[in-house]
């Protein structure tokens, strides 16, 4: 709550209205009011991030919240590293926040679990790729809808993993993973209708 204030008022003389709409004075969710009001200087201001944090249901994907959640964590328990980002100063989360509330072990923690979504990620992105290939490759075999339909389910894959791309998938590691999973499961059915046909393809050049 303090590096909220200091960050909204001290800095940037934020008025208490200017976020605290309507004004009531009684014990609540510490930062809702808040929280309600962010869109009104930050549009659609880390709408990925929010999104992963919140962890609701998605697909086949179970509603997984953060597990900065329970313990009411807010953005700047974590962000606390001053940097500077397209000319303007930014907030970046740090190994060194991790161990202020846990151990030096989760220190390392952090690095694994970027490195594991990174990597998942490229892997997921590597076989979307391949998906695409076939398409491309098989197109004068495949009907207009048919084409359409595949098109489809890898177009919402790529989307799943935007979301975990570009929302930082750390901010919800359990999540993200699963939404990988999610986002695959298209792609998967992309390529085992489509692969079985390039390899007929393949067989009928040989011969």
């Amino acid at each position: 709550m303090k590096l909220m204030h200091a960050e909204h008022v001290a800095k940037q003389k934020a008025k208490c209205a200017d976020c605290h709409q309507p004004l009531i004075h009684k014990e609540g969710d510490f930062i809702e009011a808040a929280r309600l009001n962010c869109a009104s200087c930050h549009p659609n201001h880390h709408s990925l991030q929010k999104t992963l944090l919140v962890g609701a249901a998605y697909g086949e994907v179970p509603e997984t919240p953060s597990l900065m959640n329970p313990v009411k964590t807010n953005c700047l328990g974590c962000h606390d590293k001053s940097d500077m980002y397209k000319g303007e100063k930014i907030l970046r989360g740090s190994a060194e926040s991790c161990a202020g509330c846990h151990t030096q072990d989760h220190k390392k923690l952090l690095a694994d679990w970027i490195k594991e979504v990174q990597t998942e990620v490229k892997f997921a992105r590597g076989e979307m790729a391949r998906a695409e290939a076939l398409i491309v490759q098989l197109k004068g075999q495949l009907s207009e809808e048919q084409t359409t339909e595949l098109k489809q389910l890898l177009e919402k894959g790529s989307k799943t993993l935007d979301l975990v791309e570009f929302g930082n998938g750390v901010h919800n590691k359990k999540y993200s993973i699963m939404l990988i999973d999610e986002g695959l499961n298209g792609v998967y059915t992309v390529l085992d209708e489509l692969e079985p046909l390039a390899e007929e393809a393949d067989a009928e050049k040989q011969q």
